[in-house]
């Protein structure tokens, strides 16, 4: 394997890292992916534009939380849910410049896959373009959250979660203890909702 394959197996490597934290939607993004290597009849490449459908809207109601919107998103509105996600992590000044270009993105990638999903006049590199949009939007928005979680939030650093596993309540709190006897920090956090907690040292 020469450097240039390297580079991009590593770079494959770490777009799936993205989706990772989310084992169900992990599973579905390699069914599609399998499905989309093996893509030749209309049928098949139908097939992989929904399975794409189905991975992103996955991963748009584990991302999500109630939080994030004043009124209740439906489960099966992946746009709202990945909109109001995109919204809540742009808040600040610094960040409104990619809220326009990201909410667009989303629109065009639910509208792309609906399409394929439905279309009879498909390619195979129809099927690897719904794989690779689908990854990228989802990349996009974990680079988003993440970048906002390292600057605001020591939970993250520590714990490595957003929201609460159990309930998906944002109001997670933590706290520290010092074990004067052994010398050790433990980093406890718990949610203020369900009351759900975890530490670590």
């Amino acid at each position: 394997m020469d450097q240039f394959e390297k580079i991009l197996t590593e770079f494959s490597k770490k777009q799936f890292q993205f989706v990772s934290p989310y084992p169900s939607v992990s599973r579905r993004l390699l069914r599609a992916t399998k499905r989309a290597l093996e893509a030749q009849s209309v049928e098949d490449i139908n097939e992989v534009g929904l399975n794409c459908r189905e991975f992103l809207n996955d991963y748009a109601n584990q991302i999500h939380s109630p939080e994030y919107s004043e009124t209740d998103t439906k489960a099966g509105d992946t746009k709202q849910l990945l909109k109001d996600t995109i919204n809540y992590y742009t808040t600040s000044g610094g960040k409104r410049a990619v809220l326009d270009s990201l909410n667009t993105y989303v629109d065009k990638v639910v509208r792309e896959l609906n399409t394929i999903t439905h279309s009879s006049n498909v390619y195979p590199e129809h099927a690897f373009l719904c794989i690779n949009i689908s990854i990228s939007l989802i990349a996009s928005i974990e680079s988003l959250v993440l970048l906002n979680e390292r600057e605001n939030s020591p939970i993250y650093e520590y714990f490595g979660i957003t929201k609460c596993p159990k309930c998906k309540s944002l109001k997670l709190k933590a706290n520290s203890h010092l074990d004067e006897q052994h010398d050790e920090m433990y980093y406890i956090v718990e949610c203020q909702d369900c009351g759900w907690s975890d530490w670590t040292q």
